[in-house]
Order: structure tokens, then C-alpha cells, then sequence
């Protein structure tokens, strides 16, 4: 079959659509009422009668440059490959995957585009058997445009990547065979618009549905309720199409199998009315839905049916708090974009579903399609689970900030307006009956705020009841819509804004502080890139305590990367990829890993501290009394069960189960019959939160410290020392240490016959670590100084003085830390080496500034490299998932036991990772031999088979290189996080706030 290939409009600046049909409700139409009630909503548009799915195998032609594609094509002649659709050209092969932030791949000013480019044909044919029906065909996602062909003819044209579009092809469609074609440009006017951060990709990424009507059809409907005292009235306003003499529209509104309201009227009126509804109302704790069955009859038969999930639910804001079914609901929210190991932006349905159902086992109950329409099935899913939704429109130029270092550029050019309102109106249509949306979102990261006002002023000629975000416009003098909205807003800055402090550019207008007269959302808070995000308890205090903050979406939910089969002869030799790694020309290297989980969904520690931060019940000590706090807005905690445990010394000495009844928002004081606290010792109270067998969070109190201390008994024995030249010898009771006095190079530490510490190693001083991606705000700070935080590092190492005493040695050291390429010194790092005639080992020291804010160092401590054996790890201390001092919450103290390789956190981007904090003591083993390491207060530690330095440098996995040692790396302080690669640095209380610092290690 012939084709004239139309090689224009993807650049022509007037097609924005060509030949679809007006956007509408999504649904799966059926034969029969009954099919609609029975269909599984995760498979209905594969099983419904009247919808052939085209997903599947289709035929593919791939053009490296545009301007070789034919005029015309003959699809008899022409050779193509296979290929599956669902998919993108990078996903199979075709192109090389590209991550970009904010740039936009091509570097022309709008609407000019490059004359050179890829493109690609798609082919599939398919058979009908009545070609005197409707139909309908549907592309749920092609990125980013397509000319659609038909048996030899053009049917339309469309841009925007996540919107559905639909085109009548019945005029097109004959009996038996058919053939479509799918004409694709890898870029179009419409990629102004796309500058998400995330892989860019091209192709079908979503199901291609083929809708069949027959005379009379529902091709759109639009449900409105109402609630009244005497419960709620449902309004259905329904476009049909087709020849409707003597049709009977019917509603019925069914919970399971039963009916609970029906109503039918004339085709003719366009509009039927339900009153008086006695129905549950829906809410992400307690997801009451009803299936709303339309259909249509001629006689007794039936013509048609649909089924719509519906969730009622009421949408208020009062003054400046948001009320949901007249709760004050808390978003305790994630980002969600499309993103799979390999299949990139094509994510299947159970792909999605799996997504859901992790997000309820995690405690999260919002979610923000960053940053545009999801497929229909997540808003279905949301509905069915229970998760409030931030539905966001297909919208952000932030590559206007490299072309025309103004995001706004397009935002404000009225020729762009269509192109703005076009998306936003088709989120809206396909998506205004789920009653799981909570907000709609104008875009992201687009400036503003022309043509946003025309895509808010759109929405609310609707009369939709759901508020309008839009956090982009707080740059300029509109300031916010229906919520107000800022990213990444520190902890500091809430606590200015509930004074009504906080200020940015336009927020304080008239004397009136902007940020007080609506609902607050932080659309983007905790980056949670590597380690981290930090402070999300703090975080949740503050949005608990003030009605107007309704909470916000941890940015973001999973890892963006590229999964490859690694062999010798592979093209790529790291199993997971990010930007930079495929050989693009620009790129925003690894800052698309940056999720709560891994790409395959495996949890990183992050997504465990957002389970505790967004737990459903708070504990806290008052007098002899706890109080337990239910944090849900509807739900009883009676469907907790509540398990306690008294840790004493880390040892379990009693427990029990607690009987949880507290209504939604209270607070019930409950005693706990414990034995009485015996303050000298540590004593934790673990409560453990079970949703049935599921654990929903790990709670602990603190209720005595107990003592800390290193104390430990020093015999009477004889020690000797000797030293020839800079070697000092020392011996003791069946061992001896070694060490070059000058360097302190250590030659041997034997215990018992056994080699303590490596050979040729030092106790090395240590305040770097390798970089986490949350460290970002001291590397900003130091850049700005003229400074590498990189190249930070010691300077020397010096030999101050030795003392031989009747039952020890001590050996006093100076190391001095500052900038490679600066005279001047930064730390001082006196330290004491003292070997005991039991042998014994304490390092002792201080650690003082000079000119230098101990605020800014990351770590202050030492670090050992012990031999390979001891790789059996035993620590009373925070875990048994890492933590840092901001970070620790999903880490309860206690007593656990590890292998060396079980600290390591296995980051795509390597960085420091397996730390815990709140140690008394960590035991290592070879299982002959224990050493013992305690301190005079509670510190951190890690222990790893690779150097520091090779985990600051590697790049990827497969870059981490086992050095056949055992590095303990003990800190007197470590640094917090925060969220710093994209948002705020941690919070003062977890920086080092004193002008100096002591430290002792006892290593037993």
C-alpha cells in the first residue's frame, strides 16, 4: 500500500492537531452492563468485546536522519524490522538513551527546530469483520508526535507526549485487513513543552486501543455530585453519538453486586440526575468506591455499557486549609514518574499496580504525576488503593533557562497558548470523574504566567471543584492559584512562614503575607538522592502542628537508569547506566538516581525513613504515661495491633501487646507496665505498628542513655618498649605493635598470634568521607570560598612525642588537614596512640579548627584497616539499616549482628554509605578471635572491604574494588545529611556546633 508521507507538520507551528476527535472521560466500553460490572479493572481493556488492544508485535522502519525518509512510501516494498509496542527507540536499540534535567537536546529557539533529526515508521495491520461500526482508535502516549495513516490515507496529526489522542477512522476501515501507519519525528513543536528531567525517549510507550460502537454510542460523560443533608445528589451530563431514536440511557450505581441507586432517561436529555444517595464517602485511608454503570437500551437490548470506578468525596478550601470530606488531610506524598529498568517510559500496567501497592506499604498517601498525565490505569489504581493524586499537566520549559535564561520565555508568549491550554484541557477531560484527584497541576518548572492564567481560567470555566497548583508562578507577581506551593523550602524557612516570615520576591503584598492566605503543598521537598533525604521528622512536626501546611511529595520515588547485561564483549561494561554513560553530547550525569527506591523498586534506606516519617500513629513519653497520636484523618487505629518490647542494654527483658482505639486526629494516654527504669543503664521501648501481618512502622523511646563509657581493667603486667632509629617495638602480653615513630606507619599489632591491623597501614586520622550527593551544600559552599571540597585532605602526619610509662606506651601525633594547592592549615588533629600491657589499644585526641568551622567538616574521627578475616561485625548501635544523625529514625538502637559486605548499601552512584550512629560498642570477629572497640560516649562507625578513596572516586559498582582488608572507620561526629542535592542543607543541630572536639577509642 502507498503512502504520501507528510514531512511537515511536526514543525509546522499551526498543526497542533489535526483531525482527533475532542478529548473525553477515559473508559472501557462493553456489550452488556453485566461485562462492564464483572471486568477486572486491571485487564478490562484487554478483555472487553468491543476494544482490540494493538499493543503487541508491530513493524519498524528507523530513519537516522528525518530528511531520508520517502515521500512516498510503499509499504509492500519497503523492508522493516519488528518491534514491540509498547516501547521507546532508546529502550530497543535504535538510539542511545539520553538523560537530560533541564536542556533541551536540540539547541534552537523556539519554534524553530533542527532541520536534521531521527524519525521512524510504525506499522501494524489488523482485521475487521464489520466495517459498518464506529472506530474509535486511541494512543494513550506517543513521545512525542505522530502523522496517522490509515489503509493509503491520512488521518491526523498530534503532539503532546502523555495526552491521549483519538481520531474516528471509520470513513477509513474496510472489511478484512487493514493497515495503519504511524508516522513519528523524534522532535516537534510541542518539545518546548517537554523538558522534564528524566531520560528523553521516543516511541508508543503506551497501549494503542481500536474502540468498535455500534449505531449508538457513549462517547462521553461527565459526573458531578453534590452532598446534601440528605445525602448526595450525582448529576450526569453524557454526549452520545450516533443514531439515538427510541435510546434509554441508564445509570446504575452498585456497590459489589448490589444496586444502590438506578435511574434511566431519554438519550435525548443529555443529563440525568440521582438523588438522595446514602453512600460511604472515599478517602485514601478507608477507599469506599462504587462502580457507576452507564449504559445504553433500545427496547431490551442492550446497546453499550461502561463502567466507571467513582469515589465520592467533598473538596473544600476555608480560608487557608484545604478540607477533604471536611478533614484537614495531610499529603504525605511522593513524585512519581514513568520510569522501568528496561523498558524506560513504557511501564506496564502491573508495573503500575506494583508502584501502588508499594506506596500503601510504605505509608504514602499522595502522589504527583511528575510531571504529566500518568496512563489512566495509575488514577484507577489510586482510586481502588487509596491514594490522593496531584494530577500535573504535560508542561515544563526549563530548557528556556539555557537558550534564553529565562524559564518564562514561553509562558509569557501568547503563541504558545494553545499549546498550554490544549494540555491542560485534555488532562482535564480524560481525567475529571477519578474522585482520587486532589489537585490539579498546571506543569512544572515553566515560569509563568500568561498562559497559565489562560489553563487556570480554562479549569474553572469547568466549575470543577478540585484546586489548581501551579508551584512555577511563585517567581512572579501571581504568586499562587488555589494553593500555594514552593520546592524544596528548608525547615528554618516554615518556621518563618508560620510567623508569617518567610519572604520570597513577590510573597508580601500590601502588608499581606501571601504565603497565609491559602493551603500550603511543598509539590517537591527531601531530595532523595543516595543518602538521605534527612529531617523528615522535623519536617512532619511542623506540618503536623499548623492546619494550614497540608504536607507535600518527597522528591522522588524511584531511580531512573538503564539496565544492561554485562559480558566481556558487551557494549557497556556497568550493568546500570545514567547520563554521560551512552556517549551523549550533553548530559545531567547521575542526578536521575535520586529515588526512594532502586529502578527494580528494591527500597533504598530512604524510602524506610519516609515509612517511619509518614507512620500512622506518633509516641511520645509524658510523666509515666504514652501518648499515642493517630495522625489518620478518618480511620480508627483499631485495625493496629501494637506490639511493646523493653530493651535493656539492648537486651529484651519484657513486653506485650497494646490495645489501640483512638479516633482519627486524637491522642489517648496509655500506661505501659513496665518494670522500673534502672537509669544507669540504656533502656529503649520498641513499638512495633502491624496492619494485620504487614509491619507499618518501628517506633523507639529513649528512656535512659545509661552509662557510656571505655572503661576496661589494665594489668599489672610488664610492657617494654625499645626503639631503634624511627621503629619503636613495643611489647606486651602475648602480643607486640610495631610502628615507624616518624611516619606511624604500623609493622605489626599480634594478639594471641594474630595480626590485628594490616601491615603498612596507619591509624589514620580521618574527617573526609567519600561524597554523598547530599553533601552538596558544603561542595556550593566551598566553591563559592575558591575551594575543592574534593581536594580537602590530610597534609601531614607528624610524631610529637613518646612516653614510656610502667603499664603503657603513649604515642602523641600531630595531623594537620587543609586544601591541596593552600599554605594554610584548616584542622588540627592531635591524637594519642597508647598501647596497654594487656594489649590493649586507646586513641585518644582533639580536634580544633583553625580559621575553620568544624560545622563544614563531615566527619571527625579514625579510621583502621584490620585484617580480611574479621569480617564478622556485632554492634549495640542504631540499625540495622544504615543511618546518619538526621537519618535514624528507620535504624531502632539494639544489638545486631552482620557480615562486612552487609553494611554496604549498593548506591548506582557510589558514595559513603553504611554508617551507624549510636554505637557503645562494635565487636569484630574472625570466629577465633574478637576485637572490641568502645568509647567515652556514643559514636558511628562503618565497616567495608574498600578504601574510602576508591569509594569517592568510583563512579559506578563496578568501580568499587575489594582491597582484601577490613577498614573500621570510628566517628566521634559525623555529619547529618539533609536533602542538599537539590534542596536544603541538614539542620544546625546535626552540624558540629563547638570550636573544638574531643574523642577516645578503646580498642580491646
Amino acid at each position: 500500500m502507498k503512502y504520501k508521507i507528510n514531512k511537515t507538520n511536526y514543525r509546522d507551528f499551526d498543526a497542533l492537531h489535526i483531525g482527533d476527535l475532542a478529548p473525553r472521560a477515559y473508559a472501557i466500553p462493553f456489550s452488556t452492563s453485566a461485562k462492564a460490572s464483572k471486568a477486572d479493572f486491571r485487564t478490562e481493556r484487554y478483555d472487553s468485546n468491543m476494544v482490540t488492544c494493538l499493543s503487541g508485535e508491530w513493524d519498524f522502519k528507523y530513519y537516522k536522519d528525518c530528511n531520508k525518509m520517502p515521500n512516498t512510501l510503499n509499504t509492500e516494498k519497503t523492508k522493516f524490522d519488528k518491534i514491540t509496542v509498547p516501547s521507546t527507540w532508546q529502550r530497543t536499540g535504535y538510539e542511545e538513551p539520553v538523560y537530560l534535567n533541564c536542556p533541551y537536546e536540540f539547541k534552537t529557539f523556539a519554534p524553530l527546530l533542527p532541520e536534521k533529526m531521527s524519525s521512524a515508521i510504525y506499522r501494524k495491520t489488523f482485521d475487521i469483520k464489520d466495517a459498518s461500526k464506529t472506530y474509535i482508535l486511541s494512543f494513550l502516549g506517543i513521545a512525542n508526535n505522530a502523522d496517522i495513516y490509515v489503509n493509503g490515507e491520512f488521518v491526523g496529526y498530534r503532539e503532546g507526549t502523555h495526552n491521549t489522542t483519538e481520531y474516528d477512522i471509520s470513513k477509513n476501515i474496510i472489511e478484512g485487513e487493514n493497515e495503519l501507519l504511524v508516522v513519528m519525528h523524534k522532535w516537534c513543536n510541542g518539545s518546548f513543552l517537554e523538558a522534564q528531567d528524566m531520560f528523553r525517549e521516543n516511541g508508543i510507550f503506551r497501549d494503542v486501543l481500536l474502540f468498535a460502537y455500534d449505531d449508538a454510542y457513549i462517547f462521553d460523560y461527565d459526573i458531578r455530585c453534590e452532598k446534601k443533608r440528605s445525602g448526595y445528589d450525582m448529576t450526569i451530563k453524557f454526549d452520545l453519538c450516533g443514531n439515538i431514536d427510541d435510546i434509554i440511557f441508564e445509570c446504575k450505581i452498585k456497590s459489589g453486586k448490589d444496586v444502590v441507586a438506578a435511574a434511566e432517561c431519554d438519550a435525548a436529555d443529555g443529563e440525568i440526575t440521582l438523588k438522595n444517595l446514602d453512600v460511604i464517602e472515599w478517602n485514601a485511608e478507608i477507599p469506599t468506591t462504587y462502580d457507576v454503570v452507564l449504559s445504553l437500551k433500545k427496547g431490551k437490548k442492550e446497546k453499550m455499557a461502561l463502567r466507571q470506578i467513582y469515589a465520592f468525596r467533598t473538596i473544600e478550601i476555608k480560608g487557608n486549609i484545604y478540607y477533604f470530606n471536611g478533614k484537614k488531610i495531610k499529603t504525605k506524598g511522593v513524585n512519581h514518574h514513568d520510569t522501568h529498568l528496561t523498558k524506560g517510559y513504557a511501564m506496564g500496567l502491573e508495573d503500575i499496580e506494583k508502584d501502588i501497592k508499594l506506596m500503601k506499604e510504605y505509608n504514602v498517601n499522595t502522589v504527583r504525576t511528575a510531571h504529566y498525565p500518568s496512563d489512566p490505569f495509575l488514577l484507577q489504581c489510586a482510586c481502588v488503593y487509596g491514594i490522593y493524586v496531584c494530577d500535573e499537566a504535560d508542561i515544563e520549559t526549563h530548557g528556556c533557562g539555557e537558550l534564553y535564561e529565562n524559564d518564562s520565555q514561553l509562558s509569557m508568549d501568547y503563541s504558545f497558548q494553545p499549546r498550554y491550554v490544549d494540555r491542560v484541557n485534555r488532562m482535564y477531560m480524560r481525567d475529571r470523574n477519578n474522585g482520587c484527584i486532589i489537585m490539579w497541576s498546571l506543569g512544572n518548572e515553566a515560569g509563568g504566567y500568561f498562559n497559565q492564567d489562560a489553563c487556570y481560567d480554562l479549569i474553572k470555566s469547568y466549575k470543577s471543584d478540585i484546586p489548581v497548583h501551579y508551584e512555577g508562578v511563585i517567581e512572579t507577581k501571581r504568586f499562587a492559584y488555589d494553593v500555594s506551593s514552593e520546592m524544596y523550602t528548608s525547615i528554618p524557612n516554615l518556621r518563618k512562614m508560620v510567623k508569617g516570615e518567610h519572604r520570597r520576591r513577590h510573597s508580601f503584598v500590601d502588608g499581606v503575607d501571601l504565603f497565609s492566605t491559602r493551603p500550603f503543598f511543598m509539590c517537591e521537598y527531601a531530595h532523595a538522592m543516595g543518602v538521605g533525604p534527612g529531617n523528615l521528622n522535623e519536617y512532619w512536626e511542623i506540618i503536623y502542628d499548623n492546619d494550614f501546611m497540608m504536607g507535600g511529595c518527597i522528591w522522588e520515588w524511584a531511580d531512573h537508569t538503564v539496565l544492561h547485561e554485562v559480558t566481556e564483549t558487551s557494549k557497556y561494561k556497568y550493568k546500570y547506566t545514567y547520563g554521560g554513560d551512552h556517549g551523549e553530547p550533553q548530559h545531567d550525569g547521575h542526578f536521575c538516581v535520586d529515588g526512594l527506591f532502586y529502578a527494580d523498586r528494591r527500597p533504598h534506606t530512604g524510602a524506610r525513613a519516609m515509612k517511619y516519617a509518614y507512620r500512622p500513629v506518633i509516641c511520645e513519653k509524658i510523666g509515666n504515661s504514652y501518648a499515642f497520636t493517630n495522625t489518620n484523618r478518618f480511620r480508627n487505629t483499631d485495625y493496629i495491633s501494637a506490639k511493646w518490647t523493653l530493651f535493656e542494654n539492648g537486651e529484651a527483658v519484657e513486653g506485650g501487646d497494646l490495645s489501640l482505639s483512638i479516633a482519627p486526629e486524637k491522642t489517648a494516654k496509655i500506661k505501659i507496665e513496665h518494670k522500673k527504669i534502672d537509669t544507669k543503664k540504656a533502656n529503649h521501648l520498641n513499638i512495633e505498628y502491624f496492619d494485620g501481618e504487614h509491619l507499618l512502622a518501628v517506633e523507639q523511646l529513649v528512656l535512659s542513655e545509661g552509662k557510656i563509657d571505655c572503661d576496661f581493667d589494665v594489668k599489672d603486667a610488664p610492657i617494654s618498649a625499645s626503639i631503634d632509629g624511627d621503629n619503636l617495638n613495643i611489647t606486651f602480653e602475648n602480643g607486640n605493635f610495631a610502628i615507624n615513630a616518624a611516619n606511624g606507619v604500623i609493622s605489626e599489632y599480634v594478639k594471641n598470634g594474630k595480626n590485628i591491623i594490616k601491615s603498612g597501614t596507619k591509624i589514620a586520622p580521618n574527617v573526609t568521607r567519600a561524597a554523598i550527593d547530599n553533601d552538596a551544600a558544603l561542595f556550593w559552599k566551598f566553591k563559592r570560598k575558591g575551594l575543592d571540597i574534593n581536594e580537602f585532605g590530610l597534609k601531614c602526619d607528624k610524631l610529637d612525642d613518646i612516653e614510656i610509662k610502667k603499664n603503657a606506651v603513649e604515642i602523641e601525633r600531630e595531623a594537620e588537614f587543609g586544601f591541596k594547592g593552600h599554605d594554610d592549615i584548616a584542622v588540627e588533629f592531635e591524637y594519642k596512640i597508647t598501647i596497654f600491657s594487656n594489649g590493649a589499644l586507646k586513641v585518644s585526641g582533639e580536634v580544633k579548627g583553625d580559621n575553620f568551622d568544624l560545622a563544614d567538616l563531615v566527619r571527625m574521627g579514625i579510621t583502621l584497616e584490620l585484617d580480611e578475616s574479621f569480617d564478622n561485625v556485632k554492634y549495640f548501635g542504631a540499625g540495622p539499616y544504615e543511618n546518619m544523625p538526621d537519618f535514624k529514625s528507620q535504624s531502632p538502637v539494639g544489638i545486631y549482628e552482620s557480615t562486612v559486605d552487609g553494611f554496604y548499601e549498593p548506591y548506582v552512584f557510589p558514595q559513603e554509605n553504611g554508617m551507624h550512629c549510636d554505637c557503645r560498642y562494635v565487636e569484630l570477629t574472625d570466629n577465633e578471635q574478637r576485637l572490641t572497640v568502645k568509647s567515652d560516649s556514643l559514636f558511628a562507625f562503618s565497616a567495608h572491604h574498600f578504601t574510602q578513596e576508591n569509594l569517592h572516586k568510583a563512579q559506578h559498582i563496578e568501580d568499587i574494588e575489594n582491597s582484601h582488608s577490613t577498614f573500621l572507620t570510628l566517628d566521634a561526629y559525623t555529619r547529618g545529611v539533609g536533602s542538599s542535592s537539590c534542596g536544603p542543607d541538614t539542620l544546625e543541630e546535626y552540624t558540629y556546633q563547638k570550636d573544638e572536639l574531643e574523642f577516645e577509642f578503646v580498642i580491646i
